[in-house]
């Protein structure tokens, strides 16, 4: 069975390109990006050591996962899961068989995990092979968002408006246990984030 968002991620030991690592402990108290890649995806793995200095700007350790059969470990500028070592996409419920990629079109060749601080699942994406490209983008702003919504304590969404708004009259939903007896301006990074009008 696979894990919901908010799951705690399972806890294991592997061998990495940089070394023995225990996943919670290498977690330690940053956000993760965990990408599984279920074929040959070195140009994959050299975008996203590309933008590393923008997960490091946002807290955030990267960790890759590839098919046995991918050569691009090397190209990697992250830490890397020795194939045959785990198999993430088993173990974090994605499939159950040995291979992430049936041949087809719709089959997903690129996972995403984004995992919080807490060792809780935030975000799962399943790419299929026609939107791998440039996908990293995506996941820096997924990141923003959580990050945000997180220290700010919205949803980022209004409950009758398509965009957040950023003035104090903004109808937003809160989440529970905050004090809405105060009202307060949102900070003007959401708009930027979920498309300000």
């Amino acid at each position: 069975m696979g894990l919901f968002i908010g799951n705690l991620v399972p806890d294991f030991t592997a061998q990495t390109t940089v070394g023995p690592i225990r996943f919670h402990e290498w977690i330690a108290d940053q956000w993760v990006v965990l990408v599984c890649h279920s074929s040959d995806a070195a140009r994959e793995a050299y975008e996203l050591t590309t933008m590393l200095n923008e997960f490091n700007r946002r807290n955030v350790k990267v960790i890759g996962w590839l098919n046995p059969s991918s050569s691009a470990m090397v190209a990697a500028g992250y830490p890397v899961i020795i194939p045959g070592n785990v198999h993430i996409p088993t173990l974090f419920g994605v499939t159950e068989d040995s291979s992430l990629l049936p041949k087809t079109d719709l089959a997903p060749t690129k996972v995403v995990f984004v995992i919080g601080p807490d060792k809780k699942l935030r975000l799962t994406l399943l790419y299929p092979r026609q939107t791998v490209k440039q996908s990293d983008l995506e996941v820096l702003r997924v990141i923003d968002s959580l990050q945000m919504t997180e220290r700010h304590r919205v949803d980022a969404w209004p409950a009758d408006e398509d965009v957040i708004l950023t003035t104090p009259s903004s109808s937003v939903v809160v989440l529970s246990g905050i004090d809405t007896a105060t009202p307060r301006e949102l900070p003007p990074e959401l708009g930027r984030l979920f498309g300000k009008v």
